[in-house]
């Protein structure tokens, strides 16, 4: 019983792990295309004033 017990556990610290890494992988795409789409933005910004 002890066991299956710690092999229960294990499985559900490596699930706990490999979700927090995935939100973690997330969260730094999320952040890159955030920045590029500042960056864009700015760019954006900075043609139309130029135009006017």
């Amino acid at each position: 019983m002890e066991k299956e017990l710690t092999t229960a556990l294990t499985y559900v610290a490596v699930a706990y792990g490999i979700t927090w890494a995935i939100i973690f992988i997330y969260l730094v795409f999320i952040g890159r295309k955030a920045r590029k789409v500042e960056k864009e933005v700015k760019s954006l910004k900075e043609i139309l004033e130029n135009k006017s």
